[in-house]
């Protein structure tokens, strides 16, 4: 049986840093999104129906306005790492995905993944994020892939990856 290799060659830009940023801080990990809400629902009810909560009105203000701040900090956070990134100019990278391993190539470094070092793997409608055992993110945008290297690229995974260490788009 021959093996499948796929060679992809693309160019992160700005937005691509912002959104995987932006999809580190909230999707990846949804507690922190859950906490947010739901100190700001306590803040909410406890503003409307005082005598529910018994809460005083500063802190009632206080859990309204908290997530608020986490988002302005988060948001601070990922302009500073875009910004790094951008001085860098490190955008230009070439994916190589086999039935072995991911292999990452870009001006100043070359990076190589097994199967068996990623601990998750989610497809959105523009882009693959590949979290590593060693904290790494890779990010790989759907813009420079035919159908075809899709499919292989789906069937890879499916093959290498455990069904509980990815989630793929059905399209």
């Amino acid at each position: 049986m021959n093996e499948v290799k796929i060679q992809l060659n693309s160019v992160l830009n700005e937005q691509d840093y912002k959104r995987a940023s932006y999809f580190n801080a909230f999707l990846y990990r949804p507690f922190f999104s859950i906490l947010i809400v739901i100190v700001f629902f306590i803040g909410v009810i406890s503003l409307l129906f005082p005598n529910l909560m018994k809460l005083s009105i500063i802190f009632s203000i206080l859990f309204v306005i908290y997530p608020f701040f986490l988002f302005f900090m988060t948001a601070n956070r990922i302009q500073k790492i875009v910004q790094k990134k951008k001085q860098a100019n490190d955008g230009e990278q070439t994916v190589t995905i086999s039935e072995e391993q991911i292999t990452c190539t870009k001006k100043t470094v070359n990076e190589e993944c097994s199967w068996g070092q990623i601990n998750h793997l989610y497809e959105t409608p523009n882009y693959f994020f590949i979290y590593t055992a060693n904290n790494k993110i890779f990010i790989f945008p759907k813009r420079d892939i035919t159908a075809e290297e899709l499919q292989q690229i789906r069937n890879i995974v499916i093959n290498q990856l455990s069904y509980k260490k990815y989630r793929l788009k059905n399209n």
